[in-house]
């Protein structure tokens, strides 16, 4: 086993962090690219890449927040779809 390469991989697990908090700042396209790109080459559950990326922004973003809301506020049943 390649112990520098362990050792990087611990590292990387020690500066993991989960935020719950988002703000409003824009994400730019070329970074969601870059995501998307990294989150197809990861592992997938027998290895079936069942991966398809819906990207939300602007008007499309903006028109499901205030769906989400306005369901949330009014007890709406939480939907899988």
């Amino acid at each position: 086993m390649n112990r520098p390469m362990l050792s990087d991989f611990a590292d990387i697990l020690a500066q993991r962090r989960s935020i719950r908090a988002y703000t409003s700042d824009r994400v730019e396209r070329a970074t969601l690219e870059r995501i998307c790109l990294a989150a197809r080459r990861a592992p997938s559950g027998a290895n079936l890449q069942p991966r398809n990326f819906h990207v939300l922004t602007e008007t499309a973003l903006e028109g499901l927040i205030a769906r989400l809301t306005a369901a949330q506020q009014t007890g709406e049943p939480i939907s899988e779809d």
